[in-house]
């Protein structure tokens, strides 16, 4: 099972064109919040995503 940390840069396997930061790390279930900032007060994020629907984006 891929695991992955808090301040990764990933992308959604449903929006591949969208880099994406993981925020949090749901240790009971295993799923991310994953968060990409649109404005400085504007974020898209997206919450209880499972680690199949993401993939690493190696810096």
């Amino acid at each position: 099972m891929k695991r992955f940390e808090m301040g990764q840069v990933v992308k959604l396997a449903t929006n591949p064109d969208i880099l994406f930061e993981i925020v949090d790390v749901n240790s009971l279930d295993n799923t991310y919040e994953i968060r990409m900032k649109v404005e400085q007060s504007f974020s898209l994020y997206y919450q209880n995503i499972a680690a199949e629907m993401l993939f690493l984006i190696e810096s």
